[in-house]
């Protein structure tokens, strides 16, 4: 239930917030930092802390590390869309901040797009309009790159790459370079302890895995590019 603002230039502590997340959640503003709304991955908050209509019920894991992201749809300002991951599964939401007297409320609720991990990072694409959402299988060595695009109906394309060591645990976050032309993933294995890839934001093919060996029973949750 707790916050920080940073509109007038130094972080003030924010009290008024409705959200309890155990682990991962997502919040999004405008340009001048004005909150929009916010979710643990199971409830979507509007920005006066009021559960936003259907914004219950929503299919997810708050205990999750990385369990919800929030996408600005292209061509559409006020348009966002909610990427969730339950117990296996990636799923979509929709908020138009155009209903309920600029309060937003969800008009696509739970649409599964597939099995993932609890793994989900985005990065523009390099035409700096459209989105890609990644994530990676729990099972195998398989990534998939979404484009976020502003089509109607099907508004995403899927990019799979086959290529790296399959996870062995499920922890850790995945993490796009700023230039958005590396990734990093945890694999926590008996021996191998991250991978490093080449990301090319055109195609939103992954390659090039760097293998980052383990030692000491050390094992890759956070991670950050200098």
């Amino acid at each position: 239930k707790a916050g920080l603002d940073f509109t007038n230039g130094c972080p003030e502590v924010i009290t008024n917030g409705n959200m309890i997340a155990e682990a991962g959640c997502a919040t999004i503003c405008d340009s001048a930092g004005n909150l929009l709304f916010y979710t643990n991955g199971l409830v979507v908050w509007n920005r006066e802390h009021s559960i936003m209509p259907h914004g219950d019920s929503i299919f997810g894991n708050s205990g999750f590390n990385q369990n919800c992201i929030i996408i600005q749809k292209s061509g559409n300002q006020n348009i966002y869309c909610l990427f969730t991951i339950d117990s296996t599964d990636l799923n979509y939401s929709e908020v138009d901040l155009d209903l309920e007297y600029g309060l937003g409320d969800i008009t696509i609720k739970n649409h599964q797009l597939g099995q993932v991990s609890n793994k989900i990072t985005a990065v523009k694409h390099c035409n700096a309009k459209y989105t890609w959402v990644i994530v990676h299988s729990f099972d195998d060595n398989t990534f998939e790159a979404l484009l976020v695009t502003d089509s109607i109906g099907s508004f995403y394309k899927k990019v799979i790459s086959e290529v790296g060591s399959e996870i062995m645990a499920d922890l850790g976050y995945i993490k796009v370079s700023p230039a958005g032309d590396k990734i990093i993933l945890p694999i926590n294995s008996s021996d191998i302890l991250l991978e490093i890839f080449d990301f090319n934001n055109k195609t939103g093919v992954i390659s090039n895995p760097v293998k980052i060996y383990r030692h000491n029973l050390a094992y890759c949750y956070g991670s950050e590019f200098s």
